[in-house]
């Protein structure tokens, strides 16, 4: 038996357990069932209205928060309300500072001659994290709430 691969005394090595290997198994599988759980920190809810100067609700969009490494998006309601959902419907976001931006602001449907259109309801530049100038912390529950401008 020179070749180690037929050695029974190195299969028994392998495949003995042990005092440490076993309270290795242990904690291993105790972090992956609660890790889960635990995860990589709590979730903080966001929500908010988004009106026109004049008080009027936007009723069509989204809302988009972005940070380095998440993001998370509140559809519109009929009284321009959203609450943040990341993974779940309305599961918040990780602390942090996001960008803030809205897309889908539009009415759309057929003019008189039949064709397909999408008429813009608000300017442009809230339709970008880089030009919409909107941030927000997030460090607690945090009602954030956007006045924007028509096109």
């Amino acid at each position: 038996m020179d070749n180690p691969r037929q050695s029974p005394d190195l299969v028994l090595l392998v495949f003995t357990p042990t005092h440490k290997n076993m309270r290795f198994g242990i904690i291993l599988v105790v972090a992956v069932l609660f890790a889960p759980i635990v995860g990589c920190g709590s979730k903080i809810t966001v929500d908010g209205t988004v009106r026109f100067e004049d008080g009027t609700p936007l009723k069509a969009g989204t809302v988009y928060f972005e940070s380095a490494d998440t993001s998370a998006r509140g559809t519109l309601d009929a009284n321009g309300r959203y609450v943040l959902s990341s993974q779940r419907a309305q599961d918040g976001v990780p602390p942090g500072t996001y960008r803030v931006y809205i897309l889908g602001a539009a009415e759309s449907g057929y003019d008189s001659q039949g064709q397909w259109t999408a008429k813009p309801l608000i300017d442009v530049k809230f339709q970008s994290a880089t030009t919409s100038q909107l941030s927000c912390d997030v460090t607690k529950k945090t009602t954030f709430d956007i006045t924007v401008t028509p096109p």
